[in-house]
């Protein structure tokens, strides 16, 4: 990949975080930081890693372009990955209180969302600044 800047190749994988965000539940929820520039959200998918979602060269070949204009900020649903599991049954509101937790640890207001799997599910338009996705 070119570095937009420098003009230089740059590793996808440089300044690449996994961190974690504490729901107010208290479920540890694993999240990804990749890119730079304003922040793009992409919901967890219905199962799904980020470590190992991060190995296959078709996911980073399909953010690697985002990433250069865009900080990608991607998570594990808890019970997947490397977050923890959730107490209940996992619903619409469970879920939206994971994505509410990591943009809220991110100190992120309006953002945009990446409405891929679950995330085409996602309805909050006080929070999102634009929604992209098949049925965006």
């Amino acid at each position: 990949m070119i570095d937009p800047v420098g003009g230089e190749p740059r590793e996808l994988d440089q300044g690449r975080q996994i961190r974690f965000a504490i729901t107010p539940t208290g479920v540890r929820v694993a999240y990804a930081i990749v890119g730079r520039g304003p922040a793009l959200i992409v919901p967890a998918a219905w199962i799904g890693h980020l470590e190992i979602a991060w190995q296959d060269p078709a996911v980073r070949a399909f953010y690697a372009p985002i990433a250069a204009s865009r900080t990608v900020v991607a998570y594990d649903k808890p019970g997947c990955g490397l977050s923890d599991p959730w107490p209940t049954p996992q619903t619409l509101d469970s879920d939206l209180e994971v994505l509410r937790t990591v943009i809220d640890h991110l100190k992120l207001g309006r953002v945009d969302l990446l409405g891929l799997s679950m995330g085409r599910r996602c309805r909050w338009p006080t929070r999102f600044s634009t929604r992209m996705g098949s049925d965006a």
